[in-house]
């Protein structure tokens, strides 16, 4: 099976960090090689110059699927990835289904099927499924893309493989040799089981690192996942050998941060220049000097190299094991002196990266949510509501008495209270948080209303003469009106009578009592 990438040639476009849509796509097209050579697909870089020759150049070569790489722009504000086909090639756009579903695992954004047509969606006689990876011009899509790079070349690769119909599995094989295993899994001793990376961790990281401190269960699941990668296409046993794995402790709460470790750093991987590496080996303890791999079996690798190791020195935990790569004493000693698993890996594998460095944070634990206060009991009978509009930040006081002697609580500034009475001109009874007592009026305003035919005065010869009446006729007293009240007239029943609004009561008052405010 072969797949033809034709990575963009435009050098003008350029990201928000500052790099070309060329350099992006050809760096692409290049890391997805070895990945697609890992899943049994040759992959051709296409040279050559303009589209016309490129599409030639990959019928020529019996490519059986075509690749365009792009990335897209628009106003800066839109992200996403876009597979496109060519109207009318339903062989092309279920190629691009595919896409889609395998690349949804990895992006964040919004990932789509679109129609284009594009020469090199149009022309190629194989499938083409023309990628716009990301919009370059969108910061939180170019700062992605830097920081995935890889990442998405070993997701396209898979992708194109699927298409392909090449088997994409991540499933470790293990030959379980361990009584226990075999139990767990309802199986012979020497059987080989099928477990999801994920699930085969559950298993070796508290098998390998117990319940330590939960950075270095994640150190300790990182290393686990990369070494056990580089094995997907064999079989491995359930022994130090390889790792240890204890399937029972994949359920044992006892294990939590074990089982927290791994799914915090799900799909994380250790890579160096772009490729996960082959070999990351740890051991117990190196008793305080790490052991490079040319030391050990003799073949150099840049990120397993000796050195002083002060973590596992200060542990006084001695040497047991090689001493190649992270030292699970000393990764225990840092995370418990505060290091976090990256830069435990960071020295311990010097020069490599943790990727996907933007994998989704864990959800944290729900928190229990405080019971709400219960809310206030409103009087059942009142006049109207007022609103609090003193200047003094500490609000009003309800007095016991009119004479300002003793207080029962605050209303502060801002704060509804209830009236109950209308007292005087100057005092009204009030009720404010289950509190009663009598409040200054001239610190109370009443709440807007815009529903009014006017605004009249009361104007009467008495300080409480003025009734409002439930009719316009004088037979039940609602309430008594302070002289000079300013209320709102709704209604001009006839000669005599209005209908008015008193705060929040509504009645009828003799009209000649009343000077319209201008």
């Amino acid at each position: 099976m072969k797949v033809y990438i034709s990575p963009s040639n435009q050098p003008r476009n350029m990201c928000r960090l500052g790099h070309s849509e060329k350099v992006h796509c050809e760096q692409l097209a290049a890391l997805m090689l070895p990945h697609l050579r890992k899943l049994g697909i040759e992959g051709k870089v296409g040279t050559a110059v303009g589209l016309t020759n490129r599409v030639n150049e990959a019928k020529a070569w019996g490519a059986d699927l075509y690749l365009p790489l792009h990335t897209n722009a628009y106003n800066g504000n839109v992200r996403g990835t876009r597979f496109g086909y060519n109207p009318g090639r339903s062989d092309s756009r279920a190629a691009c289904e595919t896409f889609v579903k395998r690349w949804r695992e990895l992006y964040p954004g919004v990932v789509k099927v679109a129609q284009y047509t594009f020469y090199e969606a149009r022309e190629p006689k194989v499938p083409s499924v023309y990628v716009e990876l990301v919009f370059h011009d969108s910061l939180e899509d170019a700062q992605w893309l830097h920081s995935n790079m890889s990442a998405a070349a070993q997701k396209l690769a898979e992708c194109c493989a699927d298409v392909l119909g090449k088997k994409v599995s991540s499933d470790v094989r293990i030959k379980l040799t361990r009584e226990e295993n075999a139990v767990f899994h309802k199986v012979k001793v020497g059987d080989v089981i099928s477990l999801t990376m994920e699930q085969y961790l559950l298993g070796v990281v508290p098998a390998e690192m117990g319940n330590a401190h939960i950075e270095a269960c994640k150190a300790q699941a990182v290393a686990a996942r990369t070494y056990a990668f580089s094995r997907i296409q064999g079989v491995i046993d359930d022994t130090t050998t390889y790792q240890a794995y204890r399937a029972p402790r994949s359920t044992n709460t006892a294990y939590a941060n074990a089982h927290k470790g791994v799914k915090e750093t799900a799909g994380q991987m250790l890579y160096y220049n772009g490729t996960p590496i082959q070999t990351a080996v740890y051991s117990a303890s190196n008793g305080g000097q790490m052991v490079s791999a040319k030391e050990r079996w003799g073949g150099e690798r840049p990120y397993l190299v000796s050195g002083p190791d002060p973590w596992t020195k200060a542990s006084g935990v001695e040497k047991w094991g090689h001493g190649v790569g992270l030292s699970q004493a000393g990764a225990k000693y840092a995370a418990e002196q505060g290091k976090g698993y990256l830069d435990i890996l960071a020295f311990y594998y010097p020069g490599t990266q943790v990727l996907p460095e933007r994998a989704e944070p864990p959800k944290p634990e729900p928190k229990p949510q405080p019971k709400p206060e219960p809310k206030p009991v409103v009087p059942d009978k009142y006049i109207h509501t007022a609103v609090v509009t003193t200047r003094l930040a500490t609000g009003v006081n309800l007095w016991r008495t009119i004479g300002k002697r003793g207080t029962n609580g605050l209303a502060p500034r801002g704060a509804v209270i209830y009236v109950l009475e209308e007292v005087s001109a100057m005092w009204v009874k009030a009720w404010y948080k289950g509190k009663v007592g009598f409040v200054d009026r001239q610190y109370l305003s009443e709440p807007a209303r815009d529903d009014a035919l006017y605004k009249a005065r009361v104007a009467t010869v008495y300080p409480l003469s003025l009734g409002l009446w439930q009719e316009p006729r004088k037979a039940v007293r609602l309430m008594k009106i302070a002289n000079g009240r300013e209320i709102d007239v709704l209604k001009e029943v006839n000669a005599t009578w209005a209908q008015v609004r008193v705060g929040k009561a509504v009645g009828y008052v003799d009209r000649k009592y009343l000077r319209e405010v201008s």
